[in-house]
């Protein structure tokens, strides 16, 4: 098993939004041997940009609303970088991995989150962003991924199965951001 096959999987038992129109817009592709995800958050009025920065760079509770996340640490901050390690369990029908990533994230804060792995230990690239900016509508957050396992993965496995488990994986964020929100009084100012 490998790298891709966690990805694909992070999310068994995941709770998403039970609204359709509250999942996250996801798209793959492939080039090559490396997969190019795009994706889209929309959190209603009156979620906070400061709410949603704050579930975003949350490092060391993501293993708290992540089903796949086993372990999530900060382990270095310089300036605006921060370095994760983080320990994720993927599972495929009866198979199951480890898989381990120390991610070197550089924050913009509150608008764009910059994130790079750095062991190569499991992928081979691992890079991303996520990108926060207000609509009419309410808070959007574009999420751009690109990553190549160390081993390709079977055909079987393949793009519609990474789809789905990206759109898992973005809605327990999603989910967490509105959970958040729903505990936090509403500003005019965090809304900005």
């Amino acid at each position: 098993m490998n790298g891709f096959l966690l990805l694909a999987t992070l999310t068994l038992g995941a709770h998403v939004a039970t609204n359709t129109n509250d999942a996250p817009k996801v798209s793959v592709e492939q080039v090559g041997d490396t997969y190019v995800v795009t994706a889209q958050i929309e959190l209603p009025q009156p979620v906070q940009r400061d709410v949603a920065w704050q579930v975003l760079t949350d490092y060391d509770h993501i293993a708290g609303f992540m089903s796949s996340v086993r372990e999530s640490q900060v382990v270095k901050r310089d300036g605006p970088d921060t370095w994760v390690r983080q320990k994720l369990v993927g599972k495929l029908l009866i198979f199951s991995r480890t898989e381990h990533l120390l991610l070197r994230v550089s924050e913009d804060a509150p608008d764009e989150l910059v994130f790079d792995e750095e062991s190569h230990q499991d992928f081979q690239l691992y890079r991303g962003t996520w990108k926060v900016h207000a609509e009419p509508q309410g808070l959007v957050i574009d999420y751009l991924l690109r990553l190549k396992p160390r081993q390709a993965p079977p055909p079987v496995v393949g793009k519609p199965t990474l789809e789905k488990a990206v759109v898992e994986v973005l809605g327990q964020f999603r989910n967490e951001i509105v959970s958040r929100a729903n505990r936090t009084p509403v500003t005019r100012e965090a809304q900005k």
